[in-house]
Order: C-alpha cells, then sequence, then structure tokens
C-alpha cells in the first residue's frame, strides 16, 4: 500500500486551496486493493482525519484535511472481518 500512500501525501503535499474530497475508487481487481487499503492502511487520511476534526487544530489550521471517500466497485471477494 506504499504506493498509495505515498500519493496521497504527494496530494495533501500539493497544498491545493480548492481540495475538498479525495475520491478513491476501483472496479474489479482494483476494488479489491481499494477496500483492502482502506482496511489495512495507516494513512493518516484513514487514521487521524477524525481526530484533526475534533481538535483545537481544525479551528485554527489555514487549510482542513480533505475529506476522503473509498468506493469499491464489483470486487471478486470482499474482505470480512471477524470479531
Amino acid at each position: 500500500f506504499t504506493v498509495l500512500d505515498t500519493l496521497l501525501d504527494v496530494i495533501l503535499a500539493l497544498k491545493l486551496p480548492h481540495l475538498k474530497r479525495i475520491v478513491l475508487t476501483g472496479h474489479s481487481a482494483g476494488g479489491q486493493y481499494t477496500q483492502r487499503w482502506a482496511l489495512l492502511s495507516n494513512h493518516s487520511l484513514l487514521t487521524q482525519y477524525e481526530d484533526w476534526v475534533s481538535s483545537s487544530r481544525a479551528a485554527t489550521e489555514a487549510k482542513p484535511l480533505p475529506s476522503l471517500r473509498v468506493v469499491v466497485a464489483n470486487p471478486k471477494s470482499y474482505c470480512y472481518l471477524d470479531p
């Protein structure tokens, strides 16, 4: 998952002023990849977004983090987690 994590880091480093949402999509094998990435990655957009929004940093930061949506379409198999 390093490539996708790095790509998102590069996009965030560009400091695009109008970037409000990032949508990751995957179809078939790409759907399997995006679902597993969303479940297993430790990228800051997945792990720190809720903490960032609830902290005082959100009020003082000039540019908020963009929201992230992961869309999984028609994978051959889904990853299910057991309790």
